[in-house]
């Protein structure tokens, strides 16, 4: 789970453009991990709202180059994400 400046640790991550469902970092790699849990949302939307979490934290976050990585968990499959 990522920790925020004063090392807390949150489920959803408050952003300018959302809400976060889930914000980890990988202990090993320092990577981030923009998590959204979906039911029911349109795939073009879902993949949209995930890329612009990845860009936010990746301008706001990712001060040392750290690589952004995303992950959509939803119910279904959607053969198109």
């Amino acid at each position: 789970m990522y920790k925020d400046e004063e090392g807390n640790d949150s489920n959803q991550y408050l952003t300018d453009v959302g809400r976060i469902d889930i914000l980890a970092q990988d202990s090993k790699t320092n990577s981030f991990v923009v998590i959204e849990l979906k039911k029911g949302m349109e795939s073009d939307k879902v993949v949209g709202q995930t890329l612009r979490y990845m860009g936010w934290v990746k301008e706001n976050l990712a001060l040392n180059n750290e690589e952004v990585k995303g992950l959509i968990i939803c119910k279904g499959t959607d053969a198109k994400l």
